[in-house]
């Protein structure tokens, strides 16, 4: 074994007694040691180190996580080892990397454990010179509180400006307790003389003059400090990390917002871009906690609507009703949902006051109750006139109010505006069928949330691929299914049979049909299981019984590519039926003595002998059967794709049949 199967010593010694294990921990040592040096991205003498002599030492530190190994061994004050942990990357899984330095206790326990009469942390390839050269602004904020005078100061001067005042007394206060009232002053005058020096604050110098003047600088500095504000650490570090431009930064538990706002007002969170990266928006990261007030929020939305939109734990209704939301910089899909879902946004201000209504309807959680509950009452001022629903339609794309507002002018009978009393340019159904888009998807989502009475005056006055989306993409109730049929014809259900987009009950509903059109459409769309197709080109109906296979099914296979669906050739080999064999001899070549076309002769002599092998559900068979030397001529190609050219019988819709030639699927 070796470093690379961690997992597989850990169970070895768990696997063991306790004392087995330790004598074999002992005996693995140069193995485990290894493993744990790759773990925790330290040298093998540093671990040996930390965890100490023994084998119950090391199947313990097999047993530890690596931040809390990491802590430890930051606890040890040892300069060698505090250096190497900050270059150390660990591994919290075998195939993840991180920086032991962005652990955020990491430091701090370094600092607390060092000595600083020990010369190694000062030395050239010492820790202190290290942190001076490589640590960013937030990184440095531990050593404001540590032992190292030298490292203090470094960090006062960069982290000054960014510091709030109570964290800046603070660090005032450790230097005085480091290097005395003359340190104090020797900073301060430090300070004045290095142009390069800016603390971002004039009144800090006047205020560390005093103090160290004054006979206890100490507390004369505590005296000058705002009690309660700033003393936790992980605020004062998401504060800065925030400065920082740190990427996403968790939220402190404990963080007064009236703070933020201060430090705000002092010195304002960028809200530009910083290199060409929307980045630059520091304000845009404080919006991604909860809690942020409003005023913060939209100072971030006016700079970067979209980001702030997508990224803000709470959204202000005031942002989707302003000219941002007008002229399309809110994300709508993404806002309205969680906000309203979450009661943020109140789903009937939403209705009345935000759009464009096309936007808004298409961005509504319609899995939440309220929202169907609210929009259904609105819905009920169209009533089942099929005038105003298509009205409705009709005016849709162009309307820049509210959702109420749309409904209300689709209502509106008195009005001036031309009414529609047919579905406004209308479409075929597409095969295979398409997910709709802006204002069908807008009125789909609507029309579902109509009463079903409602539905099933306005379904006759669809258009075909109305039709389709409604059926393939909806969830109409079984009584709006059967009006829609009934309206549009068996047209209507093979365009619904034109998907893989069907839930089982839609499947189970289509295939229970054994309509040919839709048993083809569902062939050729790939909607159903070998199994099926099997059942199909055997001529066996769901509903019992058997029938010659249509030639609806029968153009599918002609029209089959050969590199891709030669399976569905495969389902026919055992068929019996003459139509379905003559075929696949004369798109696979084969000679007509044998397979399929010997399973045909063989159903068909069956048939013909009267043997008690005719299934009464078969029909009646052919008067005059084709020659079996003789394949069926192939069909000319059309221009649509309709089992049969539309009007020439099938009722109304009927294009939405089967795929003819030229779909691109022949070889």
């Amino acid at each position: 074994m070796t470093h690379s199967s961690p997992a597989a010593l850990r169970l070895a010694l768990r696997l063991a007694a306790p004392d087995t294990a330790d004598a074999l921990a002992e005996r693995l040592r140069p193995d485990l040691l290894a493993a744990l040096s790759n773990r925790f991205g330290l040298p093998e003498e540093m671990v040996e180190a930390v965890t100490g002599p023994g084998g119950a030492a090391l199947r313990a530190a097999l047993d530890t996580g690596p931040e809390v190994f990491l802590i430890r061994a930051a606890e040890t004050g040892d300069p060698v080892i505090a250096r190497a942990l900050w270059k150390a990357r660990y591994r919290p899984a075998p195939q993840q990397s991180r920086r032991a330095r962005d652990l955020p206790d990491l430091l701090p326990a370094i600092l607390r454990a060092a000595d600083p009469t020990d010369p190694r942390w000062e030395d050239e390839d010492g820790l202190v010179p290290l942190l001076q050269e490589e640590a960013s602004g937030f990184e440095l904020l531990p050593a404001l509180t540590g032992p190292f005078p030298q490292l203090l100061s470094f960090a006062l001067v960069r982290l000054a400006p960014f510091l709030p005042l109570p964290a800046a007394l603070d660090a005032c206060v450790a230097l005085v307790q480091l290097a005395g009232a003359e340190g104090l002053l020797a900073f301060a005058d430090g300070v004045e003389r290095a142009p390069d020096f800016d603390l971002g604050r004039p009144e800090l110098l006047e205020v560390m003059r005093a103090a160290a003047a004054d006979a206890d600088p100490e507390a004369f500095l505590r005296e000058r400090r705002p009690a309660g504000e700033w003393t936790d650490p992980a605020a004062l570090r998401a504060l800065l990390m925030v400065r920082n431009g740190a990427g996403a930064v968790a939220k402190p538990a404990a963080l007064d917002w009236d703070l933020v706002r201060r430090e705000h007002a002092r010195l304002p969170f960028e809200t530009g871009r910083t290199g060409g990266r929307q980045s630059g928006n520091r304000l845009s990261q404080l919006t991604r906690w909860e809690g942020c007030p409003d005023d913060l929020i939209m100072e971030s939305f006016r700079a970067a609507p979209w980001s702030t939109s997508r990224g803000a734990a709470e959204l202000p209704f005031e942002a989707l009703v302003g000219p941002e939301a007008a002229a399309g910089k809110v994300p709508f899909d993404e806002v309205l949902g969680r906000s309203i879902r979450t009661g943020r946004l109140p789903v009937d201000r939403v209705l009345a006051e935000v759009g464009p209504a096309t936007e808004v309807l298409n961005a509504l959680p319609y899995d939440h109750e309220p929202t169907r509950k609210a929009l259904a009452g609105l819905l009920g001022r169209l009533g089942t006139d099929p005038v105003n629903w298509l009205t409705c339609y009709a005016r849709m794309g162009r309307a820049r109010g509210s959702i109420a507002e749309l409904i209300d002018d689709a209502a509106s009978a008195g009005s001036a505006k031309k009414r529609s009393t047919t579905w406004p340019r209308p479409l075929e159904a597409v095969l295979p069928a398409t997910p709709p888009e802006a204002s069908r998807a807008a009125f789909l989502s609507l029309f579902q949330c109509a009463s079903e009475e409602a539905q099933i005056a306005v379904v006759p006055h669809f258009d075909p691929r109305a039709v389709q989306h409604l059926l393939v993409y909806g969830d109409p109730a079984p009584a709006v299914r059967d009006a829609v049929v009934a309206a549009h014809g068996v047209s209507a259900q093979a365009a619904q049979a034109a998907t893989t987009a069907l839930s089982p009950e839609k499947l189970a509903y289509l295939l229970d049909l054994d309509e040919p059109q839709v048993d083809a459409n569902l062939f050729f769309h790939r909607g159903i299981d070998q199994r099926e197709r099997e059942r199909m080109l055997a001529g066996r109906l769901r509903g019992g019984g058997t029938r010659t296979v249509p030639e609806e099914l029968l153009h599918v296979l002609r029209e089959a590519h050969l590199s891709h669906h030669r399976h569905w050739l495969i389902a026919g080999l055992d068929s019996g039926d003459l139509g379905v064999a003559r075929t696949i001899v004369g798109r696979l070549k084969l000679p007509g003595t044998g397979g399929p076309a010997a399973a045909a002769g063989g159903r068909v002599g069956a048939r013909r002998s009267g043997r008690g092998a005719r299934d009464p559900g078969d029909g009646p068979p052919p008067a005059h059967p084709p020659p079996a030397d003789r394949e069926a001529p192939r069909r000319p190609r059309r221009a649509g794709p309709a089992a049969r050219p539309p009007g020439r019988g099938g009722g109304p819709g009927e294009a939405a049949g089967v795929p003819q030639q030229g779909t691109g699927l022949r070889r």
